[in-house]
Formats: C-alpha cells, sequence, structure tokens
C-alpha cells in the first residue's frame, strides 16, 4: 500500500483558521492512495473516525478483550455487511481515519466495494488527538465532496462518524479546541436558514467529554454508550442508517435510525441522545 503525503494548509484550507504550531496534525500519514470516483448513481460520503489512544486498551468488556478489538470487529462487520447491496457499496465513497497520539488515514476515499483496510493493523497507545483527527476528516469529506461535484457525480452530504472512549489531549489543547470549533462551524453547521454541509455523528464511552463534544458543533448527533459492548449496536446502527440512503434524496442529510433505541432522549433541544446498553 502507498504512502503519500497529507497536503494540509491549516489557514488556506479553512478560511483563515490558524493552527497552532507543532500538533498532530502536521505529520499525517495516509496509508492508502485515493482512489477516482466512479460516475452514476448517488454517491454516499462515509468518514469513520477511530480513537486507537492508550485508553482502547481497556477490557471492560463482557468478552475480557479490548475496547479496540471491538471497534475493529465492527469495523470489519460493517463494510462487510450484506444489509447494503453490492451495488450501493460501489457508490459509497468510504474513508478511515484513526487517532492516538498521531493522526493516520488509514484509508483515503475507495468505494466500499473495493475497500481493503486493514483494521487488524490498528494497536492502541498514546494520547488522544481528537481535534487533529476531526480537522482532518472534515478536509478530507470536503475535498472529495468537492471532486465529485466538479465531475458531475451527485453526492449526498458528507457522514463523519466518530469513536472514542476519551477527550482531547496532548494537541495544544486551547487553540486546537478553538480551531476545530471555527472549523466544524464553518464546514459543518447550517448556515443562513440551510440545512448542514455535512453531519457529524458522536459515538462515545466512557470518560468521553459528552458536554464539549456537544459544544463543538450545532449539526451533529451524540449516542452516548453505557459500555464498549454497546458498540455492536452503534455500528448497526450506521449501518441500518447508511443503506437507507440508496432511496433518499440526493439533498437529504443522513440521520441515524433511533426508533428502536430505549432511553432517547434530548440534548440542547433537537439533538438526540441514544444511550445503548
Amino acid at each position: 500500500m502507498a504512502v503519500k503525503d497529507f497536503d494540509w494548509d491549516g489557514q488556506v484550507d479553512f478560511g483563515g483558521t490558524k493552527l497552532p504550531e507543532q500538533t498532530p496534525i502536521d505529520n499525517v500519514v495516509v496509508i492508502e492512495q485515493e482512489v477516482e470516483p466512479r460516475k452514476g448513481g448517488q454517491h454516499p460520503i462515509v468518514v469513520l473516525v477511530l480513537d486507537r489512544s492508550g485508553s482502547m486498551n481497556a477490557t471492560d468488556t463482557e468478552e475480557n478483550v479490548s475496547r479496540i478489538e471491538l471497534v475493529k470487529r465492527y469495523a470489519k462487520d460493517f463494510v462487510n455487511t450484506q444489509s447494503i447491496s453490492d451495488a450501493d457499496k460501489e457508490l459509497i465513497e468510504f474513508c478511515v481515519v484513526t487517532f492516538g497520539s498521531d493522526v493516520e488515514i488509514l484509508q483515503d476515499f475507495t468505494p466500499m466495494s473495493e475497500s481493503k483496510v486493514d483494521f487488524d493493523s490498528l494497536q492502541a497507545g498514546g494520547l488522544t488527538s481528537l481535534y487533529s483527527a476531526l480537522i482532518v476528516a472534515v478536509k478530507l469529506a470536503r475535498e472529495r465532496k468537492n471532486k465529485l461535484i466538479a465531475t458531475g457525480t451527485p453526492c449526498f452530504k458528507p457522514v463523519i462518524f466518530l469513536v472514542t472512549d476519551g477527550r482531547p489531549e496532548g494537541e495544544n489543547d486551547l487553540k486546537m479546541e478553538d480551531a476545530c470549533r471555527q472549523i466544524l462551524h464553518s464546514y459543518v453547521d447550517a448556515e443562513d436558514g440551510k440545512s448542514p454541509r455535512m453531519r457529524l455523528f458522536v459515538c462515545g464511552m466512557d470518560k468521553c467529554d459528552m458536554s464539549l463534544m456537544d459544544s463543538l458543533c450545532d449539526d451533529k448527533q451524540i449516542i452516548a454508550l453505557r459500555n464498549a459492548d454497546a458498540l455492536k449496536e452503534a455500528f448497526a446502527l450506521l449501518t441500518k442508517s447508511v443503506a437507507a440512503m440508496s432511496v433518499s434524496d440526493v439533498n437529504d442529510l443522513l440521520h441515524l435510525s433511533f426508533e428502536n433505541i430505549e432511553n432517547l432522549g434530548v440534548l440542547k433541544g433537537h439533538q438526540k441522545v441514544a444511550k445503548l446498553n
């Protein structure tokens, strides 16, 4: 698998938002080259953002396996699911970003049907470069959407699905938090009464700071997992919702299907929180 440089410019690409120097985002590694999009059909754009920090080594699960092992298992199940047709998988633009002390693009955008992402290579360790990972995910999603539009290919608004068990650490936190917040506000949140340009889903467990996640941007949905074992249901929820995109209008936003989830609550008005057992 090829490795390429991540073309990063924190000021030009993000409307003047200046990032602090010496952050994990300066050394992003890309494991696979981007694949040219295929024309025809409506293309969902899906970015998985997976935490592989040291806390993901915790074995507080029913099987006494680590959280990272469950993430790998259910991420593979998502890619290999039969709930999404082969024809639809050919249209899904799929990318995987992981983060610990650094940020890695484990797979650049590839049709889901051709994904060969090596989830088994993930090893948990290090700090939690969450802000950097979100900024990378937004940049990738925005650029892919623009590329599809430029080639006349209809596409859905991008979906970013974040899985984490902690809060950001080791990133010059206050400055990075401000930069992340500005970027999410600029490229995720709605403006002037229009619908959001992207959709962010936060799937959090253990020490994930839900108040912080809620404050980063307006247009997101949060899934609060009671424990790591609920990752199975969280990824099943994502699978069901992405599968439903094939019969949706290209201008629609993806909404996670919470209908059968107990303890559905409301977070700050219209934002939904599912507490998965």
